[in-house]
């Protein structure tokens, strides 16, 4: 196991962590408008979230931070083709960040429903971009002659040859990821909420079970004919293709545990589904961090991206201690949230029986 393997997983599995904790934020968003259906009931939906979602976007800037250390090169390539969707998925963090901070300035109605909205929109935007994002990394860039790229916003959206950032397969991973995201926002939503909220939450989370199912068998077999990379992988070795089965079956254990009323099982498995979809692109992507879709060229390999031996052994003395802080840090305070909203939730049916 080289290091250089060993930071590619460790970024693999920040990212991972990301899609998990800010996933819920996005579907809360996305879900917003459906599952508060006034004021009162928004604000108890955005309480969910409250104390999580600044803290989960800190993941993205850790996983963004330790490419720019470890493959310098891959930072530099994939930033610069990819500055477009880049500069939109920025706006619309900050427009989704402004939307909570502000939406206690004003008490006009109007100015609710403007900032809800826009949360709403932001959220969904934030999720189908996240998605095309790695539909793109895994299928692969038009990579010239000196390694570099520039995707246009589409070609003629096939998979082959020059492409876009648009295409059949990048559409149906990003229609797929915000449908994914609004499930398992719901989960979030009736764990933690009570009342015709929380009710709302978990029918839109029993009404998504069955899309999210059908699109994780649907997205296994595009992804077979939409990375040529992947497709190698299964032809050379067939036991790759049981990686492709645990997404819809970890998808049927979530709704399974759904109607059993088991609603953290639910979630769990919820979680268990992304972190597969992001395991197998990562698989898939293995030894390569940028693919080709040029015949004639190869993908930029780990190697060839990453920095020089003594940069990466000093990004192993430092990165490592911060990283097993920092994820003790979260897990320290997602504990004593959790622990607090349980305390809550107990005092408040406690209140009720009374």
């Amino acid at each position: 196991m080289t290091i250089e393997f060993v930071f590619f997983l460790a970024i693999v599995g920040i990212l991972a962590a990301w899609v998990v904790l800010d996933g819920f934020d996005f579907g809360v968003g996305i879900l917003l408008r459906f599952l508060g259906r006034n004021e009162q009931e928004r604000e108890e939906v955005l309480d969910s979230i409250a104390p999580f979602w600044d803290g989960n976007e800190v993941l993205l800037v850790a996983a963004g931070g330790l490419l720019l250390a470890v493959f310098p090169t891959a930072f530099a390539v994939i930033f610069s083709g990819f500055y477009l969707p880049l500069m939109v998925f920025l706006w619309l963090i900050v427009f989704r960040a402004l939307s909570l901070e502000l939406r206690h300035q004003l008490r006009n109605p109007l100015w609710r429903e403007a900032v809800d909205t826009a949360f709403s929109l932001s959220s969904l935007g934030l999720a189908l971009i996240a998605g095309v994002a790695l539909a793109n990394l895994t299928r692969g860039v038009a990579l010239d002659e000196d390694g570099h790229f520039f995707a246009p916003l589409w070609t003629d959206f096939t998979v082959r040859g020059r492409v876009g950032i648009l295409d059949w397969y990048t559409l149906l991973v990003g229609v797929y990821t915000v449908v994914l995201l609004a499930r398992h926002g719901a989960l979030w939503a009736c764990m933690r909420i009570e009342g015709p909220s929380g009710e709302r939450a978990r029918t839109a989370a029993e009404k998504l079970a069955w899309p999210v199912i059908a699109g994780a068998v649907v997205l296994a077999v595009g992804s077979y004919f939409g990375c040529r990379h992947l497709a190698d992988k299964v032809e050379d070795a067939p036991a790759f293709a049981a990686i492709l089965v645990i997404p819809p079956l970890a998808a049927w254990g979530s709704r399974r545990a759904l109607l059993g009323l088991r609603k953290r099982w639910a979630f769990f498995l919820s979680a268990v589904t992304l972190v597969a979809l992001i395991a197998s692109a990562a698989l898939a992507l293995w030894p390569v961090i940028l693919p080709s879709t040029l015949t004639e060229r190869p993908g930029l390999s780990l190697l060839a991206a990453s920095a020089g031996k003594s940069a990466l052994r000093t990004a192993w003395k430092w990165w490592l201690p911060g990283a097993g802080a920092a994820a003790l840090w979260f897990v320290i305070v997602y504990a004593a949230l959790a622990r607090k909203t349980i305390r809550q939730k107990s005092l408040k049916v406690e209140g009720s029986d009374a």
